[in-house]
């Protein structure tokens, strides 16, 4: 909760990958903290994090670090490079607890995206795992379901991929998906 006191001021940023799954109640150990914020505004969310007695900013290299018992990194990161999602103003995110997190329809398109580039096993088994929870997630919190245009990425294709290596079935229907049609969520 430390990200949401330091950047309270800042109007725009999202917490996004699975850190975001953590606020959400994912028990899955992240080895980062990933933070989104719109172009041009790096500056300004690390100056945030910077006055904050949580955080350490390298000063020659912008490395950034909240201060737990184990050092976590932060990542700050801005789209279209760094996250390859649409993000400004307009994009939608839920309030937890004080923390902005990406409305979770819209975290599972993204990891939905990043699961397809990632080089090794070990972070498509976590994207797999972030995945799953967030199905769930949504599949508990109705509100959450995801709608048609919400997860462009989850192909049927790709959704067949996923569950024939990782398992799952049940919750990308729980979800949603039609697993004979593609996506079948809530219309928009």
């Amino acid at each position: 909760m430390a990200v949401g006191n330091a950047l309270a001021q800042f109007e725009t940023y999202t917490l996004v990958g699975g850190s975001a799954c953590v606020v959400l109640g994912s028990t899955r150990a992240t080895q980062d903290i990933d933070l989104v914020v719109p172009q041009g505004d790096t500056s300004d969310a690390r100056q945030l994090l910077r006055a904050s007695p949580d955080f350490e900013v390298e000063a020659r290299t912008n490395h950034t670090t909240y201060k737990a018992r184990s050092p976590v990194q932060v990542e700050i990161l801005t789209p279209p490079l760094l996250f390859k999602e649409p993000f400004d103003e307009n994009t939608e995110v839920i309030t937890i607890e004080g923390v902005k997190v990406l409305k979770p329809a819209l975290l599972l398109n993204a990891k939905c995206g990043s699961i397809t580039g990632r080089s090794t096993e070990d972070k498509r088994r976590t994207d797999s795992l972030d995945i799953n929870f967030l199905l769930n997630f949504c599949a508990q919190n109705p509100e959450y379901l995801p709608k048609s245009d919400e997860v462009p990425r989850a192909t049927t294709q790709l959704v067949h991929v996923l569950i024939q290596l990782y398992g799952g079935e049940d919750a990308w229907v729980r979800a949603g998906f039609s697993l004979h049609t593609g996506i079948d969520y809530l219309e928009s």
